[in-house]
């Protein structure tokens, strides 16, 4: 007889159309709107900035930009795993319209994380309903609605690919041959491209855990094979990856980060201990910092408590230990865990927000709750009872609460919930109903729930809200001089700056570098001059012999006067971008010694003329009739290199993070060239495994050998 195929068109149409639906009304309002973007702090302040960025720069310049002169002075672009420069998906903000291809990318990969955890729980022999409804809780919690609301575009990414790592860790712990390891290498990677390092990290620890598990419990007999294939595995992904890994760590070794955050940075963001059954039983019970958001509905977590736990099958042991440790993690110190892993766990001490470590805590929820959603036929009459008890208290409790806190939502949320699952429970009991029809009741309910939640939380705004158009922008978008802006107020945040290609001496972003930040906010008095601060954004009036005012913008209030709330001024004793200063007559003094010498002289520098200023180099031609240094105020970072007449030139530091060269007397030309030693040996390493990982690939397809 033969046998059924495991995978045909009857079993995944109907699942993935489903997922499908789940993922558009989660996002139903972006993706009707294609005029608009998600109303989301990070993904406006700071990945559409990175985004628009990055095509703006190769539609202009026909480059991919590897440095990013707009904000901090200039920061490395390709050795942030924000951009996501290498990732396959940021092809679509090459297609769309920038704001426009988050939503899309947020659907596919919504779609992405559904369809892997529904296929990850079918693997284990659980029905298509409970399956189902597994997928939909990975899909829709309120930790991952969150933060897509807060705009971690890079997270949700990385979320995306966690069933998709544990069916192919399962997968290499049980058969370890070429078509897993090969399956492990290729998610692996996709997951660390996606851009977010510490929830990548995390799954590895949980991805190797799981794989021990699963080695140690099914008495494997040659055990090094097994573990020898994983590692394996592992330094695949690692070494396709390289071309984001070696320049990532060489920003991180240059960074606020370097060394660790220290305990208390890296305990930041965890979830209080005493606050945690109240976060987990209702959605917004204390706040809705997103966090330390963790629901995921009412009834999978009655489910999963009153689950029998004898003779537990699938591996359903290890996420039930997931499920605490993951719940223990989150609570940073309070939970005791975070400190065992922070002091002997490598690598943790990188990162921050331990509430992180829930994202799987809500995989290992989903996929109890399947099973428990699976043996619900086979519960006992009275486990039942208990249920539908428990329901009820939970309806009493919900209308409770909504009248002490006046939130009828809530409780209309709550009362749906709870009368159709008490009813499907109900009629399941009496077998009055089929019982595939009560599962798709509870199913149906739990979607309720956390759709409510969905289309609460994620609200879309316009984008010609998001980017005003003041009088005020356009008179820096009409100076065609190389110039920055110094915002003392957040009035002219770095994603309005980039849509009229104004640098920014700030800037916004999770890892900066030190000498940098110390530097703008030290007490120089020179610091806007040096830094090429023409125009200073304020809204507050100034006062300095070296400002002039030269727009401001008001706003009516209710009584019809107009208040001042933005003021423009123009620095008059601004430097150019490059300039020259002449060596005093020691000619060891270095280039900050001769800058202080020549700061005394009370003097105007001479502008070296910038033939080329592009991301990645920056062409300068200038004649000296002595001696001098020709200074550049962009930030010095590892792998500037710069050539005097064609021949290589050492640069010099200036004011700590600024670059210098000595430039004898005479005509020349002088070009700066962003080549970092650790994108080009990242890149030929990436090349070289990728050509031997499609190579395996080809010949698994032409031995038709599914991957």
């Amino acid at each position: 007889m033969r046998k059924k195929a495991f995978w045909t068109h009857n079993t995944w149409f109907a699942p993935l159309l489903c997922i499908s639906a789940v993922s558009f009304l989660i996002l139903y309002a972006p993706l009707t709107s294609p005029k608009s973007i998600l109303n989301s702090s990070d993904l406006i302040s700071c990945y559409y900035y990175i985004k628009y960025f990055l095509f703006s720069s190769i539609r202009t310049h026909h480059e991919i930009p590897l440095w990013n002169p707009m904000t901090f002075s200039g920061f490395p672009c390709a050795a942030n795993p924000q951009a996501g420069i290498f990732y396959p998906f940021t092809l679509f903000f090459l297609i769309f319209s920038v704001h426009y291809a988050f939503t899309l990318v947020f659907f596919i990969h919504l779609t992405g994380a559904g369809c892997g955890m529904f296929l990850f729980i079918r693997r284990k022999g659980i029905g298509i309903a409970a399956s189902l409804f597994g997928a939909c809780i990975f899909m829709m919690n309120y930790k991952v609605v969150g933060h897509i609301e807060a705009g971690h575009f890079n997270m949700i990414c990385c979320y995306a690919y966690i069933p998709w790592l544990m069916i192919a860790v399962e997968r290499l712990a049980k058969m370890p041959t070429l078509r897993s390891i090969v399956l492990f290498s290729g998610v692996g990677a996709l997951s660390f491209l996606a851009g977010h390092p510490q929830l990548f990290y995390y799954s590895m620890i949980v991805c190797g855990s799981y794989f021990f598990y699963i080695i140690l419990t099914e008495n494997h007999k040659n055990r090094r094979k097994y573990l020898l294939s994983f590692l394996i595995s592992i330094v695949i992904s690692l070494l396709i990856s390289m071309v984001l890994l070696l320049p990532m760590c060489e920003l991180l070794l240059h960074s606020n980060r370097a060394g660790g955050a220290g305990f208390a940075g890296s305990s930041q963001s965890h979830i209080e201990l005493i606050q945690f059954l109240p976060r987990l039983i209702v959605p917004d019970a204390i706040d809705t910092n997103w966090e330390k958001t963790i629901y995921f509905g009412f009834l999978p977590l009655l489910l999963i408590v009153l689950t029998p736990r004898k003779n537990l099958r699938g591996n359903r042991r290890f996420f039930l230990t997931l499920l605490i440790a993951a719940s223990l993690f989150s609570c940073g110190q309070q939970g005791g865990l975070f400190s065992v892993f922070y002091y002997f766990v490598p690598g943790i001490k990188f990162f921050r927000a331990p509430a992180r470590m829930f994202f799987f805590g809500e995989f290992a929820a989903a996929t109890l709750a399947a099973f428990a959603l699976d043996e619900l036929p086979s519960f006992t009459a009275k486990r039942r009872r208990i249920c539908l008890l428990s329901l009820a208290i939970l309806f009493i409790f919900s209308a409770g609460y909504s009248i002490y806190t006046h939130k009828s939502a809530l409780f209309l949320r709550y009362a749906i919930q709870c009368l159709t699952a008490g009813i499907g429970m109900g009629m399941m009991t009496r077998n009055r109903i089929r019982k595939s029809l009560s599962m798709a009741i509870i199913v149906l309910s739990t979607c309720i729930d956390l759709g409510a939640i969905a289309f609460h939380t994620l609200r879309v705004v316009p984008m010609n809200a998001v980017i005003p158009t003041h009088s005020l922008f356009k008179r820096l978008l009409y100076d065609n001089e190389i110039y920055r802006v110094w915002d003392l107020n957040n009035q002219f945040p770095q994603h309005v700056a980039i849509r009229f290609n104004t640098a920014k001496i700030s800037g916004y972003q999770p890892i900066t570098i030190p000498e940098y930040i110390d530097y703008i906010q030290g007490n120089d008095p020179l610091m806007p001059h040096f830094l090429n601060v023409k125009y200073i954004i304020s809204k507050n009036p100034l006062s300095a012999p070296f400002l002039s005012e030269k727009n401001v913008i008001y706003h009516t209030d209710d009584s019809g006067n107009s208040i001042p709330t933005m003021f423009l001024y123009e620095n008059t004793q601004c430097f150019p971008r490059c300039f020259l200063i002449p060596v005093p007559q020691d000619n060891h003094c270095s280039p900050d010694r001769a800058f202080e010498y020549f700061a005394e002289q009370n003097t105007v520098p001479v502008s070296a003329h910038i033939v080329k200023y592009t991301p990645n180099s920056v062409l300068v031609t200038c004649h000296t009739v002595a001696q001098s240094y020709l200074i550049l105020s962009d930030c010095l970072f590892p792998g500037w290199k710069a050539e005097v007449n064609g021949k290589q030139h050492r640069i010099l530091p200036v004011k700590t993070a600024f670059r210098a060269l000595l430039l004898q007397e005479g005509q020349n030309r002088i070009g700066f060239y962003f080549r970092p030693d650790s994108l080009l040996i990242g890149g030929f390493i990436t090349c070289g495994t990728l050509i031997f990982y499609m190579t395996v690939v080809v010949y698994l397809l032409r031995k038709r050998v599914k991957i």
